[in-house]
């Protein structure tokens, strides 16, 4: 099955997203990036990403968290990515994340988000968890 978004559909969710994140009070700070190799988001980055995976799926790495002994040193929590696939073809963006507790480092996968589809990543602090979805 092929799914296209028309520029129209595009806007129109672009749009929706924008009045739900205001409707919470959320500032909103949004990039549009061609990514030519793994992009590694930070805190300071803006919430909403729109990427393009520039020909080639890519991974995406959301904000790392690490723990030592019993001491939480980097921990995201409370906070929010949405990534958009601008993807014009067959191209993933697989979202990972890595935990570091006492210096030993694990990467898991958060989700992967096909050609034409959005992901909203969240964090409690410990881990994070998100969802796909996509125009149908």
């Amino acid at each position: 099955m092929e799914r296209n978004v028309k520029k129209g559909d595009y806007e129109t969710f672009k749009r929706n997203v924008f009045k739900k994140l205001k409707a919470k009070g959320e500032k909103i700070q949004v990039a549009t990036v061609t990514l030519s190799g793994t992009f590694n988001l930070k805190l300071y980055h803006m919430k909403v990403q729109f990427l393009d995976p520039g020909g080639a799926s890519r991974d995406v790495f959301l904000p790392e968290i690490e723990k030592s002994g019993e001491t939480w040193t980097k921990f995201p929590k409370d906070k929010f990515f949405y990534i958009f696939n601008l993807a014009d073809g067959a191209e993933d963006l697989v979202v990972k994340f890595t935990v570091t507790i006492d210096g030993s480092p694990t990467t898991y996968t958060c989700m992967t988000i096909s050609e034409n589809e959005g992901g909203v990543c969240f964090s409690n602090g410990e881990l994070w968890a998100g969802f796909v979805g996509g125009k149908t």
